[in-house]
Parts: structure tokens; C-alpha cells; sequence
């Protein structure tokens, strides 16, 4: 999916809530949260080449705990999703 207007400004406002002091959380969730999974990634590809930062690094350096991980799994693209579940329900079993 190629990054139309409304989400390279959804790129910009996740820039803006994470850059700085503090986290402006209601502007990550409402646009989390408001995008499909492929607008997701169409807004990640974005905000790393306006940036030249990754979201998902940005989101882990200024997050913390069980919220970090719901926020770099909502950014996540699927299949790694996926993966990222398997490998933690192998380290439960092992």
C-alpha cells in the first residue's frame, strides 16, 4: 500500500507524540488504532524515510512494560506477529 496524505500526517502526528518529553498516548492509540494493518505499515514506511527513524524503536524508547508490547505488536507486520507469539509460547514450554 502506497502512503496516501491522511497517512503520512498519521505518521507525522505518531512523530509528534512520541518525539519530546513524554508520550502523548491518546494521539498513538486514536491513530493506532483508527488504521488497518497495511495503512500500518504504509505509515511506519513514512515516518522512516521523513524521519530517518524507526517507529518501532521510538515506540520501544519511549514506552515501557506490557503497553510497549501492544504498541510494537499493533505496528508489527503480521506474519512477524506471528512469529513473535510462537517464539514466546516456546520459551513458556521449554
Amino acid at each position: 500500500m502506497e502512503p496516501t496524505p491522511e497517512l503520512i500526517a498519521a505518521a507525522d502526528a505518531l512523530y509528534n507524540a512520541i518525539s519530546g518529553g513524554g508520550t502523548d498516548d491518546e494521539t498513538v492509540i486514536s491513530t493506532l488504532a483508527t488504521h488497518t494493518n497495511p495503512q500500518i505499515q504504509a505509515i511506519r514506511r513514512s515516518y522512516e524515510a521523513r524521519y530517518a527513524r524507526d517507529l518501532i524503536d521510538d515506540i520501544k524508547g519511549d514506552t515501557t512494560g506490557k503497553y510497549e508490547d501492544l504498541l510494537v505488536a499493533v505496528v508489527t507486520e503480521r506474519h512477524r506477529q506471528e512469529a513473535m507469539y510462537i517464539r514466546k509460547a516456546c520459551k513458556v514450554c521449554i
